[in-house]
């Protein structure tokens, strides 16, 4: 399992997808325990491609994202 935390960015990723859903919950344990709480309403769950600090990750890999304010350029919003 591989966690990255940024702010109140989250992202969990897992090799395998049977074990996501324990990991996932690993996290929130972790966040309860910590008296950490997060907005359950902007979660995204069981996705294979998301936007995480601007780069767009998927199963093909990791590429920066699209900028809205330099159209045709890629840089980290």
């Amino acid at each position: 399992m591989c966690a990255v935390v940024y702010l109140a960015n989250i992202l969990v990723h897992s090799e395998n997808p049977g074990e996501h859903n324990d990991h996932v919950r690993q996290v929130l344990r972790r966040l309860r325990a910590n008296s950490t709480f997060a907005k359950i309403e902007e979660f995204e769950f069981n996705i294979d491609t998301t936007i995480f600090l601007g780069f767009v990750i998927s199963p093909g890999g990791v590429r920066m994202g699209e900028s809205r304010d330099c159209p045709g350029h890629y840089i980290q919003d």
